[in-house]
């Protein structure tokens, strides 16, 4: 996984407190393989590596003992307190080393190992100083907050350089704090900086002093000799591993490093009883699983079998895009690779542009290499290899993350790679994920014996995602038949049933379910930062919380679901208002959203299903629910002096007169409105204004002007920014009048009360005022108004027939302009033919 990020930005303290307490497992066969470095005829084999729990390699009687102090000269003296160092090879015992780590140096066991790769040369394309303040603080931040392990190459250049100083100030300032609070107060606890540096003995000035004939080496540094490629130690580190490289290409360096990383990363059995004293004692970290984080500054040639071995490890790696060097080409080709919908499987934009540009990049950053083609290619296909395996994300780390309290920010950060969840997401997953929670006192109380009734000693089987899973989606959100298990697998596989963001939003929210039916609220919220409608979601999220809630027994688990809902129902409205404060017509096409992920219903149909009052009462949905009632007509407001018409009866006038629709309607349609310029507003803004021109236009320019005001959709008069515009109406066909007034809503609720309010005033004074049956007068009265109730009753369901003929009507218009349209472009094609 490759996090890349532009130099300097303050993210390593962010990172390593996610990472902190986390599980970084390396799969033994991943690790423990053969590794061969190109151009060097030696092949290292398995038992090179020495495995951590394996028995067969027993170390040796003692220590090694070419190891010792090293005193710099500083301030017209050495050091009073020694930097401990330890000489290997390049290919050593892992568990001697870690035995004088641990044992020996008693440096205790990191909760994290950052590892800093860079090449050994002056940081000469990394000049932003803010920027370097910004990464020492983050990097001192994070070793304030945690105990932290930082691996470098020991040399007094580059970032090394620029880590040692920051190490050096903030022992400075601790130092001058706890002088200052001696007397005071205890001074604070901060977690012990550790810096190993672990340099090439033939790289350094002083290599020779690492002889062992002497336990304390005093170095006076005296600069660096670039010409020799010949380096000084940086004096801020607080351990060394000087590395004897006895590869022909010094490549051994890395491999001891990668081994090194496999040490700390892997988790390591209990010694058994039979071991011996001398083994028990060795050391080791425990039974832990050390997350090892890798960060990369500007990088050689060297500097990529390095990078791709460690991914190949499915270690982390961040990127500092802007340091120059094999840092920066990794981060465009990373950026590139993103950008494609396919991703490093798109073959055709690999060969045609990014394997190109790479080689332009190349010789750019490595003027060496503009010869060498065959160096240059070779170069060139591992930095697409490490693209490549930094893309292939292990999906059990993502079971692990999902599965695993606290590690949301690992999720988050999964998801921020592009990890695509409809391909993790099969139903036989899908199964396991509630097996593995079947148990959980939440899930087992609240949604397996409550909502869906099963008792304490039923299992999951193997239909639970068509029967049980949509029985209880569909007993929380009123969404029938929501996921399938045949839709999962094709998503799974590629062969998509719809395209490939529904498939994707589709498995987001399954997974967001999952987490709400376990109560893990706050995984929930994570996923729901990517979903791709969270209005959507947050409203039926806050749905599942309150009608889960009715099985809740507890008062105090109660009430927190009840939070939980309103919390959801708060995020829905909050986010509605904030885009409709911003853009009023995007917030309208939020709510007119029909997505078939949620049945075909809106925002304002799931909030009404929810009964969120809050979410209904917003401004944004009482206009659209206005407009939705209204259809596509308007009326307008004439008055005539103190008089005006009440909007009903000028709704039942125009539907039942047809002609007072000249008068008082409005047409929403693509034939009715145009839009011209308002001749008497003067564009203030115009760059185009001169002192020359006419105050009086002639006849022709107002022919110009006239042929410029053109027809417009009523789509685009509704997106059409600018204010200084005036709607000119047109009506349209009498028939499309007629159906449009038909077909709205206010009309059929208008036209329906009509019936209703005539029965009640007919049969009001017969309750009222009882006839004498003997008078056969009123034998006639009751007759009278029972026609009139009937009749009454006749003009409804007349109603009710016009109502569908004015829309079956309407259908029929609509096919027959659909096959007018097919049948002239039909008659133009072939035109175009002949």
């Amino acid at each position: 996984m490759v996090t890349q990020c532009p130099g300097g930005q303050s993210v390593i303290s962010s990172l390593f407190r996610s990472l902190t307490g986390s599980k970084c497992q390396v799969s033994p066969s991943k690790q423990n393989g053969s590794v061969v470095d190109d151009g060097d005829d030696i092949k290292r084999s398995n038992s090179d590596a020495v495995s951590i729990t394996s028995s067969k390699i027993e170390p040796p009687e003692k220590p090694p003992e070419n190891k010792g102090e090293i005193f710099f000269w500083r301030n017209f003296g050495y050091d009073q307190g020694g930097r401990p160092f330890l000489k290997v090879n390049h290919d050593a015992n892992m568990e001697e080393t870690g035995h004088v780590l641990i044992q020996e140096w008693k440096l205790g066991t990191p909760r994290i190992v950052l590892v800093v790769m860079s090449n050994v040369s002056p940081l000469s394309q990394w000049t932003n100083t803010r920027q370097i303040k910004n990464f020492q603080k983050g990097l001192i931040s994070a070793t304030n907050t945690t105990e932290m392990w930082i691996l470098t190459n020991g040399i007094n250049v580059g970032v090394t350089k620029i880590i040692g100083d920051a190490v050096h100030g903030e022992i400075n300032r601790r130092n001058s704090k706890s002088h200052f609070q001696k007397n005071h107060q205890s001074s604070d606890i901060y977690s012990k900086i550790i810096v190993i540096g672990v340099a090439r003995e033939d790289l350094l000035n002083h290599g020779d002093c690492f002889d062992g004939s002497n336990r304390r080496v005093e170095i006076e540094n005296e600069g660096n000799k670039i010409e020799e490629h010949k380096y000084d130690l940086n004096p801020d580190h607080t351990h060394f591993l000087i590395v004897k490289d006895g590869t022909i290409n010094k490549t051994g360096i890395n491999y001891f490093l990668l081994r090194l990383q496999h040490y700390l990363a892997s988790s390591l059995d209990p010694p058994k009883k039979s071991a011996s004293p001398y083994r028990l004692n060795r050391c080791s970290l425990g039974i832990l699983e050390i997350p090892v984080v890798a960060v990369l500054f500007q990088g050689g040639t060297d500097c990529a079998r390095l990078v791709l071995d460690h991914l190949k490890r499915h270690l982390p790696l961040v990127v500092m895009k802007g340091s120059g060097g094999l840092a920066d080409i990794l981060g465009f080709a990373y950026s590139e690779i993103n950008q494609r919908p396919q991703g490093i499987a798109d073959a055709e934009f690999c060969e045609n542009y990014l394997k190109p540009e790479l080689s332009r990049k190349i010789t750019e950053k490595f003027p060496q290499l503009r010869d060498n083609s065959l160096s240059r290619n070779t170069f060139r296909d591992r930095i697409i290899d490490c693209i490549r395996c930094a893309k292939q994300i292990d999906k059990e780390f993502f079971d692990e993350a999902i599965l695993r309290p606290q590690r949301e920010s690992f999720v988050d950060l999964f998801l921020n790679q592009g990890f695509q969840v409809h391909k993790y997401l099969t139903p036989r997953r899908l199964i396991l994920l509630f097996r593995k929670v079947r148990h959980q006192e939440f899930f087992q109380t609240i949604c397996w014996e409550g909502a869906l009734g099963y008792g304490p000693m039923s299992d999951i089987k193997r239909n639970f995602i068509e029967t049980d899973l949509n029985w209880l989606i569909e007993k929380t959100t009123s969404m029938e038949n929501f996921v399938s298990s045949q839709e999962l697998s094709l998503n799974a596989m590629g062969m998509y049933c719809t395209d490939p963001s529904a498939a994707e939003r589709k498995a987001k929210v399954l997974l967001t379910f999952w987490a709400t039916y376990t109560n893990r609220i706050l995984l929930a919220k994570t996923l729901w930062k990517h979903a791709d409608q969270p209005i959507h979601l947050a409203l039926v999220l806050s749905m599942v919380m309150e009608r889960l809630s009715l099985y809740v027994m507890d008062t105090s688990l109660k009430a927190e679901m009840e939070e939980y809902s309103r919390d959801f129902a708060d995020i829905a409205t909050s986010m509605l208002d904030a885009c409709y404060l911003d853009t009023p017509d995007r917030a309208f096409d939020v709510l007119n959203e029909e997505s078939p992920g949620w049945g075909y219903n809106t925002a304002v149909d799931i909030a009404a299903e929810a009964k969120n009052k809050r979410f209904l009462s917003h401004i944004c949905c009482q206009k659209w629910l206005t407009n939705e009632f209204f259809g596509k007509i308007k009326i307008r407001e004439l008055s005539w002096g103190a008089f005006s018409v009440p909007i009903s009866i000028k709704v039942l006038l125009c539907a039942f007169f047809i002609f007072p629709m000249y008068a008082w309607t409005i047409f929403q349609t693509k034939e009715c409105i145009s839009t011209e310029d308002d001749k008497d507003i003067v564009d203030f803004d115009s760059d185009n204004e001169s002192d020359d021109k006419t105050l009086i236009s002639d006849a022709q320019d107002k022919l110009k002007i006239k042929k410029w005001s053109v027809q417009r959709t009523w789509k685009a008069v509704m997106w059409n920014p600018s204010t200084f515009r005036r709607y000119v109406i047109h009506h349209p066909p009498l028939w499309k009048m007629i159906y449009l007034m038909w077909s709205a809503p206010i009309t059929k609720f208008w036209t329906f009360q009509v019936p209703i309010f005539s029965r009640c005033a007919i049969t009001t004074p017969v309750i009222a005022f009882p006839f004498v049956v003997q008078d056969p007068w009123s034998f006639v009265g009751q007759q009278v108004v029972l026609s009139m109730n009937n009749s009454s009753w006749i003009f409804q369901e007349w109603l009710v027939t016009i109502d569908d003929i004015v829309l079956t009507v309407g259908d029929v218009a609509k096919q027959f302009s659909y096959y007018c349209q097919l049948n002239e472009f039909y008659l133009t094609f072939k035109r175009i033919l002949k």
